[in-house]
């Protein structure tokens, strides 16, 4: 096929957007579409390969996953290499465990399905991962072990009959993509179903300009449609955020931007011209060894920072990025795809050794990561103290062990589901004990009702239960989630609970202009705002449920965002209190919140007033761990803030 410099600057359109999410420029909120865009390039240039090849008659299986195996597989097994002895010397054991678990998935190219069962693509735990890129690179591969077969396959059957089923094909992912972005959106984000029709954008374009040239295209509209996809692409850079559901129909303008640009921005055009100027494609060249290198450096830097690195420690990781991606380029990419001293033969072979090389360290690291860490830190005493503290706060807590479900075998009991035989037995406490009290949402309402039953002072409360799960939240109404089963339980026996506690995270309560965890870094300019749907939802929702109780939201708490890799790098220090922001920003929220509840049949009570945190003892203490998590209270702090929480007042 014949070069197209503008198909490089595309490239450049892709990976500088994604590099600059990654950094954290709050500028860039929407540059994660940048891997959409590769997805669309891909399509198309894979696509006319292989249809070229088949009209010359000259495709083969072996041949395509050698090109594949040559352009692939150098710079990420190169890059690999290079993340283990950096994990083994800064990881923790929990982050080294999920490192050796990528190593693994990396090499069989699975890691989209192992990143979509540990965490979200935007969460904070997310950017501590070295290889969480390779996830694109794993849908690309599982897409290719397919589409070449179909296109051999059902190439007699003529282009007609193949673009037909495409299309279908097409059709359904689109469609499950924007059921998923709603509904399921870390699936939706990380597996190929959802994104194949982006690769299919690519691929239609191949078919069509295989039948024509861009040249048949009028001036009058080549040019408007070339900057067309440019401005459009760049709108779904600035504008679009971690909020924003992907990749289904949002996911159409930054893809139909890719495609636009494909069809007509050439070297006839001024747009053209401007994305195949010497500067983006010098980017798109070596966009491939940037996009793999640049993860790593973010996300070690991240490890080896207690909190959030500044914009300055990203801009010069962003310089030795495109350094070291531009030594890759020249001296591991090209020499491997042009060197045909490599035999094909030997391509597979190395291939084959090197992953399984790969998978074997992966597996060894996993059974001994904690070890491995363990003896780094031998002679570091504060540091043994913390791993012990931190393994018994989370031996004993109900938030970070959900199966660890509350039950006295009588009437103070918590659950995950309200079923049949948890209706019989709410029903039986009601007869022996009277009218009870029920505490339900998401895991800090789990934290709650650890907090109340562990009060003495509720302990003439002989009948209360907690049906909380983690992650569950208003207005959402996720299938697994309780919310519309506690309402119809209360409309058939409204004499079972005398009052409902509802709580709530308060960062489920915010829109915030980057990630939350940034409120602890006073570098930041991170700001937050009410997300007014979700208290309305909240709102609403209490007031159908105060027809058949008293029912009372119990306001969010300060969260001082500590995570575990920073108790364990600091300790006990009272740097873990919250900022100034991080203060100003919650007590904003409780204020209107507060507000909100103003004549409504329903209560609101200050969580922070009530358990008016001191700043120097209830955010840092040697002797035990008071949080878990970033934002829930150990065992220990359930203890401590639950004495605060008696239910005589906070009821009455």
């Amino acid at each position: 096929m014949n070069y197209r410099r503008e198909i490089d600057g595309l490239r450049a359109f892709a990976v500088l957007p994604v590099i600059l999410f990654h950094a954290g420029f709050e500028m860039f909120s929407g540059g994660f579409i940048g891997v959409d865009i590769f997805f669309v390039i891909s399509g198309y240039l894979i696509t006319t390969i292989v249809l070229t090849e088949l009209v010359q008659e000259k495709f083969s299986l072996a041949g395509f996953y050698e090109r594949r195996a040559r352009r692939i597989l150098p710079m990420l097994f190169l890059v690999m290499l290079v993340c283990i002895p950096f994990a083994w010397l800064w990881m923790l054991p929990s982050d080294t465990e999920d490192f050796s678990q990528s190593l693994v998935a990396v090499s069989i190219f699975s890691s989209n399905i192992l990143f979509w069962e540990e965490s979200g693509y935007f969460d904070a735990t997310a950017e501590l991962k070295p290889l969480l890129h390779t996830w694109s690179l794993a849908v690309e591969e599982q897409y290719y072990v397919i589409f070449p077969f179909f296109l051999m396959l059902s190439w007699r059957f003529g282009k007609q009959w193949i673009l037909t089923c495409l299309a279908i094909v097409f059709a359904m992912s689109l469609v499950v993509a924007e059921w998923g972005s709603h509904t399921k959106p870390t699936a939706a984000f990380y597996l190929l179903p959802t994104r194949a029709w982006e690769l299919l954008t690519g691929a239609f374009a191949a078919f069509y300009l295989l039948k024509t040239r861009c040249t048949t295209f009028k001036k009058s509209l080549s040019e408007p449609g070339g900057w067309a996809g440019i401005v459009l692409i760049l709108y779904a850079v600035f504008a679009y955020d971690p909020s924003t559901p992907f990749p289904g129909f949002h996911a159409i303008i930054p893809t139909v931007g890719a495609l636009l640009v494909i069809l007509f921005a050439t070297h006839l055009t001024t747009a053209g011209r401007f994305i195949g100027n010497k500067i983006f494609v010098g980017i798109g060249l070596i966009s491939y060894s940037a996009y793999l290198w640049h993860q790593p450096l973010f996300a070690f830097a991240r490890h080896r920072s207690p909190i959030e690195p500044g914009h300055d420690i990203f801009v010069v990781l962003s310089i030795v990025n495109f350094i070291l991606a531009y030594l890759s380029w020249r001296y591991i990419e090209r020499p491997f795809r042009i060197d045909k001293n490599i035999s094909t033969s030997k391509i597979f072979s190395l291939a084959f050794l090197t992953s399984l090389a790969f998978i074997s360290i992966g597996v060894l690291e996993s059974l001994y990561h904690e070890k491995i860490v363990l003896y780094r830190h031998a002679d570091d005493v504060n540091f043994h103290r913390n791993t012990n503290l931190l393994k018994l706060a989370k031996s004993t807590s109900p938030v970070a062990l959900t199966i660890n479900r509350h039950d006295d075998g009588n009437c103070r009991f918590s659950v995950l589901n309200l079923d049949a035989t948890v209706s019989e037995r709410l029903t039986n406490c009601a007869e022996r004990f009277g009218a009870g009290v029920l505490v339900f949402g998401d895991s800090h309402a789990t934290n709650l009702y650890h907090a109340l039953i562990r009060n003495p002072a509720n302990a003439n409360v002989n009948f209360m239960v907690g049906i909380t799960k983690n992650g569950c939240h208003l207005p959402t109404q996720e299938a697994d989630c309780q919310y519309e089963e506690i309402l119809e339980f209360l409309k058939k026996h409204p004499s079972t609970f005398k009052h409902a506690i509802y709580e709530k995270a308060g960062h489920l309560m915010l829109k915030f202009s980057g990630r939350r965890e940034e409120l602890r870094n006073p570098r930041s300019s991170i700001k937050a705002e009410i997300d007014i749907n979700t208290i309305n939802g909240v709102g609403n929702y209490l007031e159908k449920l105060s027809k058949y109780s008293s029912v009372t939201w119990f306001g969010p708490r300060l969260e001082p965002l500590v995570s575990e890799r920073e108790y364990l790098k600091l300790g006990c220090n009272t740097h873990f209190a919250p900022t100034e922001k991080q203060v100003t920003t919650y007590n904003q929220l409780d204020t209107d919140l507060e507000k909100f509840s103003d004549n409504k049949n329903w209560r609101y009570v200050s969580q922070i007033k009530l358990v008016n945190f001191d700043f120097s003892t209830d955010f840092g203490d040697c002797n035990r761990l008071l949080w878990l998590d970033m934002n829930h209270f150990s065992k220990e702090g359930e203890e401590l803030f639950g004495k605060r929480f008696v239910l005589s007042e906070l009821l009455r």
